[in-house]
């Protein structure tokens, strides 16, 4: 069974390694994945929609330096939205109230030796719901007492600071936005068990409108928006790739109507 670990940013990489390392020696059938070969500035690829696709399991490693990374949030949401899988947090110097919003729906888990035990056995009910052979409750109990110390070893050796932040321009996360909505809305139409509500168009224009906003230093409000709603489509339709997502320009159009007037008016 696959496991999808998302990072940003040196520290979450670190670790993302090292857990991937440590699962593959607790639960052998395991088949964690991490986007570490990925072209730095290119995360999002075909290979990494993929594994999205694959993964039963999703784990989102947070750091104190990567909690508004935008790309996280839009990985978490596009996994959680496969059916029956498993979605969780793991965290590392940030406590469970620094997570946005977004993230908090998920369980959270701190690189503690308790939490991280109730996490394997978690990954292991998944396995048995797939049909494979998981292990016995007292077998992987063993078996993560006789790797944790090495493991709890290997966390001290985590960077102390970023050496190489995470830097997006605007134009790659709206790529990226865009990818996303992609390739959830094929995978709901290959029939593979991921659907793609109307909230989740609502969130890609909403999303948009609000860096329109920014770009032209406008005040997020449907007084300060209005009749901007043209300008609002030509902003989005500089990315050749909106037009696979949205069947029609009228489609597009209404739905940027309909968000802006629901704007706080001033």
């Amino acid at each position: 069974m696959k496991i999808f670990i998302s990072w940003s940013g040196e520290q979450s990489r670190f670790i993302a390694k090292l857990l991937s390392e440590w699962i593959e020696q607790v639960i052998q059938v395991a088949e964690p994945w991490i986007s570490t070969d990925i072209e730095k500035g290119k995360r999002w690829n075909a290979e990494i929609a993929g594994k999205l696709e694959e993964s039963k399991v999703g784990i989102f490693i947070m750091t104190p330096s990567n909690l508004s990374s935008e790309w996280v949030h839009f990985e978490a949401g596009a996994i959680s939205k496969t059916q029956d899988a498993y979605v969780c947090t793991l965290l590392y110097k940030v406590h469970t109230t620094d997570v946005s919003s977004a993230l908090s729906q998920f369980q959270a888990t701190r690189l503690e030796k308790e939490e991280m035990l109730t996490l394997l056995k978690q990954i292991n009910n998944q396995i048995g719901k797939t049909g494979a052979k998981s292990l016995k409750e007292k077998q992987i109990e063993n078996i993560f007492e006789s790797l944790w110390p090495e493991f709890e070893g290997k966390l001290k050796s985590v960077p102390e600071s970023e050496n190489e932040p995470e830097i997006r321009t605007e134009k790659e996360l709206m790529e990226e936005s865009l990818n996303i909505l992609r390739y959830l809305k094929n995978t709901a139409e290959n029939g593979n068990g991921t659907t793609v509500s109307e909230s989740d168009m609502d969130e890609i224009v909403d999303w948009w409108i609000e860096k329109y906003a920014s770009t032209n230093k406008l005040d997020l409000t449907s007084y300060d928006l209005r009749k901007k709603e043209s300008e609002i489509y030509d902003f989005m339709m500089k990315f050749p790739e909106i037009k696979k997502i949205f069947t029609s320009s009228s489609q597009l159009k209404n739905r940027i109507i309909s968000r802006t007037d629901k704007l706080l008016p001033f």
